[in-house]
């Protein structure tokens, strides 16, 4: 009876790490993270420059057409007040043909005494992605984007390693395999 199981389990070994060997590199999460500065320039606010940063995840994008992509954390530093993702529901990163467009994202209108409004419109078509306010009047920026950041809106040591479903079978089959001989030295 030991003998069978031990072909059986030589067989599914052999099998699990014919598997494993073709697919050795586990996959990656697709967490993407921006940074991104806001240079002011018109309206009561000219010549400032504010700073922030953005995450999301890329894996439903597929690099055609116009795709949309929500924001998964945002940080932005405007007139002294800190802005998150809470702030801004519904924000999003567009793209045109698998090119990145900027943030698609509005805090909306707000009362004049509270603090001021904004906008990140997308740079389509050619043209600059714009950043426009209203703090009682109305002003306008550029938007300066960089990939990566070293410190992210919710820091994150990396890309997550995510095992292979083979990677545990492997792992079963070994142990028991480790188990086999002790059976074998009981009988």
């Amino acid at each position: 009876m030991l003998k069978s199981f031990q072909k059986v389990a030589v067989a599914s070994a052999s099998a699990v790490f014919s598997l494993v060997a073709t697919n050795v590199n586990p996959t990656q999460a697709a967490t993407v993270f921006y940074d991104f500065m806001v240079s002011i320039d018109d309206g009561p606010l000219l010549g400032e420059t504010y700073e922030g940063s953005f995450e999301y995840d890329d894996s439903s994008l597929v690099g055609s057409g116009a795709e949309v992509a929500p924001v998964s954390s945002f940080a932005f530093d405007f007139s002294g007040i800190n802005y998150t993702e809470t702030d801004v529901p519904g924000a999003s990163v567009e793209f045109s043909e698998g090119s990145f467009q900027g943030l698609s994202l509005s805090l909306g209108e707000i009362p004049s005494d509270a603090p001021p409004a904004f906008t990140f419109v997308p740079g389509f078509a050619g043209e600059d992605p714009l950043f426009a306010y209203d703090s009682g009047e109305v002003g306008t920026g550029g938007i300066t984007y960089t990939l990566g950041t070293v410190n992210p809106p919710n820091p994150d040591p990396g890309p997550t390693t995510v095992p292979e479903p083979a990677t545990g079978i492997a792992l079963l089959t070994l142990a028991a395999f480790g188990v086999i001989p002790r059976l074998k030295k009981r009988q």
